[in-house]
């Protein structure tokens, strides 16, 4: 469910976390409890990356996060989330790359067939047409 979350509601949902977790006097949780929503919400973060935000948002070094903190935490898995989600997209796996080159290479046969004499433009533009690369 917490993949499908938006950014907002995924924001949404730590402060009710948190505002459900607070017992104590100045406003904050234990870091444990801010790992655990971190773990709900970011499921693939490693544990490791979860321990090292939070350290860095316990200012005073008492082992209890404050709200700002945590959502400086979620902010930054966030944004890193972004990216690494945009870089995934922009890359075809092999299968895709193999399967555009075998476009190509059909179109490219189907026009020798016909007779068609291929020039570097028609064959540069045919593998744009197939998102392919083409050495100059």
């Amino acid at each position: 469910m917490v993949d499908f979350m938006t950014n907002d509601q995924k924001l949404d949902f730590a402060r009710q976390e948190f505002f459900e977790l607070i017992e104590s006097i100045d406003g904050s949780i234990t870091c444990e409890q801010s790992k655990q929503i971190l773990k709900q919400l970011f499921t693939t973060t490693s544990d490791t990356e979860m321990d090292r935000l939070l350290r860095d948002e316990d200012k005073n070094l008492d082992n209890k996060i404050l709200f700002n903190g945590l959502i400086n935490a979620i902010q930054y898995l966030l944004n890193k989330q972004t990216v690494e989600d945009e870089s995934d997209e922009s890359l075809p796996d092999d299968q895709e790359m193999s399967n555009r080159w075998e476009e190509y290479g059909k179109k490219i046969l189907a026009l020798t067939k016909s007779g068609t004499t291929i020039d570097h433009q028609m064959a540069k533009q045919i593998a744009e047409e197939c998102k392919v690369p083409l050495e100059h």
